[in-house]
């Protein structure tokens, strides 16, 4: 089964059947040569990295909408580049593009940057990003103010799974004047610390290895009672005896 099917090409560039019918005279040159190919190029990319090819998803059947947009895109790629590059005027084509979108998500995907479907979430690994919420008649903040050290690859020292509620509880003249209180959701009284200055130049411990850090509002500003959440779990993702594709400490079952 191919990574990617006619659909998932013509969803990437509308006009792939119109470019197939200018590959010769008449317009037999089959799409499916250059989803082959781009096959071909995305299992070269995970072999060239020590990493077996993504399986198919075993819920849907079918393969991840990533391996499917990247295949899709190298098909354009690679059918533009065959039929087109010979009347070319200059190295800058159009279709340089695709061929940029295609190996950047699977490079995103080989990091860890991008996730496939049946994987777990960045965040299960240890320390979720600080996920912006509202709090009764007070809107959710802006998602670039609160930045946990999860976003850097900070790892949750403790077993138990915990829910840390970020609130803003004083505001000042400036950013560092503004200060925050930690708790656990849903634990009104359980307050883990409070009255701590919004930092922008260094990481404020929480506590279980999470911090987190502080930047300025592009637009508005702070007001009392705004909340992020630090989602936290220690249970990683399941990492399987052998199959799959692998790359360090992560591997696809």
């Amino acid at each position: 089964m191919s990574y990617c099917g006619t659909t998932d090409v013509q969803l990437v560039y509308s006009d792939y059947k119109t470019l197939m019918t200018k590959s010769d005279s008449t317009g037999t040159t089959s799409p499916a040569s250059f989803m082959t190919s781009a096959d071909e190029w995305l299992e070269a990319e995970f072999y060239a990295h020590n990493m077996t090819p993504p399986p198919a998803d075993p819920i849907s059947g079918t393969y991840d909408y990533w391996l499917r947009k990247a295949t899709a895109n190298f098909a354009v790629y690679s059918a533009a580049s065959s039929i087109l590059a010979e009347r070319a005027e200059t190295d800058e084509v159009w279709w340089n593009s695709y061929m940029d979108t295609a190996q950047g998500i699977v490079d995103d995907i080989r990091s860890g940057i991008k996730r496939l479907s049946y994987q777990s979430a960045a965040w299960k690994d240890s320390i979720s990003q600080a996920v912006p919420i509202a709090n009764g008649t007070i809107a959710a903040p802006p998602t670039s103010v609160c930045h946990s050290i999860g976003q850097l690859g900070g790892r949750y020292t403790s077993n138990i799974p915990r829910l840390i509620e970020i609130e803003i509880d004083g505001t000042g003249t400036s950013l560092s004047a503004h200060t925050f209180l930690a708790r656990l959701a849903g634990e009104a009284t359980d307050t883990i610390t409070a009255g701590e200055p919004c930092d922008p130049d260094g990481w404020t411990s929480i506590g279980w290895g999470v911090s987190v850090i502080w930047t300025p509002p592009l637009t508005g500003s702070l007001v009392i009672g705004q909340k992020w959440r630090i989602y936290c779990t220690p249970i990683g993702e399941e990492v399987p005896t052998s199959g799959g594709a692998k790359s360090g400490r992560r591997q696809w079952a």
